[in-house]
């Protein structure tokens, strides 16, 4: 039974995220350069070496992090890059280019194989969303303390992005 739940959520999450990866692919278009060369001056600050291609979706989604072309990629939609103004999409970015300084798509991985080897146990599960909660709180701190920004004009900005690209 441990097995065939092991197959089953290995069958399962990769088939989800190889249509997803392929949905995106078909999709996502590179950013603006005016977009990018923000990124690059705020991931800069946060200090990134290198900052990761930011890509755009006319998908009305959250931002995140996603593993494409071999390495990870910020997706935004579109339409927060034609709204929001500079301050907001800056705040944007360095949030998710904090989850790219912390790698945490890379926690992913030993996520999804605690997930699997564990499928059958409620503490994994409960564990994985606290760890995720975790992650953005720390990305939220590395912001704060990397960029110097009022916590209230950050939590505003990201508020305003998920209010705009979230549902009830």
């Amino acid at each position: 039974i441990w097995l065939l739940g092991c197959i089953a959520w290995i069958v399962l999450s990769l088939t989800r995220a190889a249509r997803f990866h392929v949905e995106l692919l078909r999709a996502a278009r590179s950013a603006p350069e005016e977009t990018q060369r923000l990124a690059e001056e705020t991931g800069q600050r946060l200090g990134l070496r290198r900052v990761t291609e930011i890509l755009t979706t006319p998908a009305r989604i959250s931002p995140f992090v996603w593993g494409i072309r071999g390495r990870a990629s910020i997706v935004l939609p579109r339409e927060l890059i034609e709204r929001f103004d500079t301050h907001a999409l800056r705040m944007v970015l360095a949030h998710e280019l904090a989850h790219v300084r912390r790698h945490d798509h890379l926690v992913r991985w030993v996520e999804w194989a605690a997930c699997t080897a564990f499928w059958w146990n409620p503490i994994v599960w409960w564990a994985r969303r606290h760890l995720r909660d975790q992650e953005e709180l720390s990305c939220d701190l590395l912001v704060l303390e990397r960029l110097g920004t009022q916590p209230r004009g950050y939590a505003q900005s990201l508020l305003s992005v998920a209010e705009t690209f979230c549902s009830a």
